[in-house]
């Protein structure tokens, strides 16, 4: 799992990168189209080889020939027999269960808020006076990558002479994410805005507007906000290896907040221009800056509030949470957990897979 998480941060964070530097050339789009081609075919590689519960019957081989015969008895089709009808409907009723609720709450602040912040970056800095060009403007995700990539790193890292917690793990995140997006917001406002100078007595003129904008810097508060919103996901993955075994990803919990997730986040990705109301034309650009330092004003204050509500819910309310959990699961309720043998939800997770390593 650690890996998948680390792929997955690479992947979110350098493809901009990548992607503006390649856009650059004559042949950029069809270069992209290329690269993800290749992308893809490493991944469907991946899932067949490295996640092997998805067509392979581990108990079927004896366990000391397991790896040597694994690819006698991979499989197009799933081997577990036909499950349960009430084990059908697990995904849909995690949808409504109360740790999956929260812990979307807990990091659509986070991470809504990033993803929606980047795909609005190009209307900041691609028009005057900033006129940055795709490679330029990929060259901002370096923050954010390495950032993420070091928070991430050193989670695992402290976890290896400490207990992994979930509610230490809460207020770090709080604080990186809301002092990334409201000092992005701050920083950028501040220095492209025009402002009137006064030269002597009876003229005035206008400061070039961006000309002390460090695009570095602009990166460094950028990547806190997405260092807390990764920071915020290992404390959730933290959560789930922590609940009893029924509620841990098989169950459909860990599906049905990503799934939250990114229906929220959707909505963020498409709204955040039309929040910020950034427009290119130099009459309303003041209107347009006060959108983004209102937004990611109301965004930091979005993310300390609900961050620090939720964190203490879970803290006064946790037994009481897993409890609703198990009883919206069906876990411990007889004849709910009654199956075909050979099926288990618990086996549909990634605990034994080469990225659940």
């Amino acid at each position: 799992m650690n890996i998948y998480h680390t792929v997955r941060m690479g992947f979110t964070w350098g493809t901009p990168i990548l992607s503006g530097y390649v856009s650059q050339s004559i042949d950029g789009f069809s270069n992209q189209i290329m690269i993800i081609n290749v992308i893809q075919a490493i991944s469907v590689a991946a899932l067949i080889f490295a996640v092997p519960e998805t067509s392979f019957n581990r108990s079927s081989p004896p366990p000391a020939t397991a790896r040597a015969s694994y690819a006698r008895f991979l499989s197009v089709t799933s081997f577990h027999a036909k499950p349960a009808k009430r084990q059908l409907f697990h995904p849909l009723k995690a949808l409504s269960a109360p740790s999956a609720l929260l812990l979307a709450l807990l990091a659509i602040p986070f991470t809504a808020t990033s993803l929606g912040l980047a795909a609005t970056i190009s209307l900041l800095f691609s028009s005057m006076p900033i006129f940055l060009f795709p490679s330029r403007i990929g060259y901002l995700f370096i923050g954010p990558l390495l950032l993420a990539l070091l928070t991430y790193s050193l989670s695992m890292v402290s976890s290896l002479f400490t207990r992994p917690s979930f509610m230490r793990s809460i207020p770090p995140a709080i604080i990186l994410g809301a002092s990334g997006v409201i000092s992005f917001g701050l920083y950028v406002v501040m220095n492209l805005a025009p402002n009137i100078v006064q030269s002597n007595s009876t003229i005035f003129a206008l400061d070039t507007a961006g000309e002390n904008l460090s695009l570095k810097l602009v990166s460094f508060l950028f990547g806190l906000l997405v260092a807390g919103s990764t920071l915020i996901a290992y404390s959730a993955q933290i959560y789930l290896s922590s609940v009893p075994t029924e509620a841990k990803p098989g169950s459909g919990i860990d599906g049905a907040k990503r799934m939250l997730e990114g229906i929220l986040q959707g909505i963020f990705i498409i709204g955040f221009p039309g929040w910020t109301r950034m427009v290119v034309m130099s009459a309303e650009a003041s209107a347009g800056l006060e959108g983004l330092r209102s937004t990611c004003v109301a965004l930091g204050v979005l993310i300390i509030v609900m961050g620090s509500s939720i964190a203490m819910l879970f803290l006064v309310k946790s037994e009481m949470i897993k409890k609703r959990d198990d009883r919206v699961l069906g876990v411990g309720m007889e004849g709910e957990e009654e199956e075909d043998e050979g099926f288990s939800v618990g086996k549909m997770g990634s605990g034994d897979s080469f990225f659940g390593a």
